[in-house]
């Protein structure tokens, strides 16, 4: 076993890379926005809705017929915020360092999520190995590998896994976007990917049928909510310049409006933010 001093040059390094990656600011947004929480708050009760429609004495699932598939609409939403909050870290970093760590934001992203997922595949693996639960085939290289989402044939136990797969793979491509294209790079991709949306998502049901099932959760056919978050997290100090923008927000008519510590756009909708922290 080789000891080292505490002044070692060698653990002055390692302490120097871990603080760099995971000091409490690289994990903390430099202005929280209080309003997304109950956009959360409102996305995950929508997930559980749809989900309880399935509960035996529940309300049946045609008393939400008319308002289409809850869940989904739910994910959505997440889609979005994900999109709007990782781009703003990333926007943020450049204009601090000058530059982003795809190596700091990659670990970071490992850290905070492997583990725990990783932890569930093997206590999952290890049920169906002594037979206590049963998977599809190819489930566990599915969820090991996150392309979940492109697996429609799975088992109910590792299905949920789709989302999570849709958000590795945008974390794996995303950063190094902002990384090499900067913020107007970014912008023009996260654009293209919405404005393509449609052609995309028509062209993988007609020329890639065996695709279908996974329409709606496959990367491509759901890349332009997690690009619609982007959009607005790169034009939001634009936006703030807008006068029709900011007599949108104080208007009556809006539910919501996310709160800004830089200004005060929405002073009359003050109640509503409050309501939705």
């Amino acid at each position: 076993m080789i000891a080292y001093s505490p002044s070692s040059p060698v653990l002055q390094k390692l302490r120097a890379a871990a603080s760099a990656v995971f000091s409490p600011s690289a994990f903390r947004p430099a202005s929280r926005v209080p309003s997304l929480d109950g956009l959360r708050a409102l996305s995950i009760m929508l997930v559980l809705l749809s989900h309880a429609q399935g509960t035996r004495g529940f309300l049946v699932r045609s008393a939400f017929q008319y308002w289409g598939d809850l869940g989904h609409l739910g994910v959505r939403v997440f889609f979005e915020i994900s999109g709007f909050l990782i781009t703003g870290l990333l926007l943020r970093e450049v204009e601090t360092t000058g530059s982003i760590s795809l190596k700091g934001f990659y670990l970071r992203r490992f850290f905070r999520i492997f583990p725990a997922y990783y932890a569930y595949i093997a206590v999952i693996a290890l049920c169906a190995y002594w037979h206590r639960v049963v998977l599809s085939k190819d489930d566990l290289l599915y969820a090991l590998t996150y392309t979940m989402n492109y697996h429609s044939a799975r088992s109910w136990l590792v299905g949920h896994a789709w989302s999570l797969s849709v958000e590795e793979q945008f974390y794996l491509l995303w950063p190094a976007v902002v990384a090499f294209g900067r913020r107007r790079g970014a912008l023009r991709v996260a654009a293209v990917a919405v404005l393509l949306a449609p052609m995309v998502k028509m062209s993988t049901y007609y020329l890639l049928p065996s695709w279908r099932p996974t329409m709606g959760e496959s990367f491509q056919t759901v890349a332009d909510t997690l690009a619609v978050g982007c959009l607005l997290a790169i034009g939001r100090d634009w936006l703030k310049q807008r006068g029709w923008y900011v007599r949108m927000l104080g208007s009556k008519f809006m539910l919501c409006v996310p709160d800004h510590p830089d200004h005060e756009l929405a002073a009359s909708a003050r109640p509503l933010q409050l309501a939705m922290r």
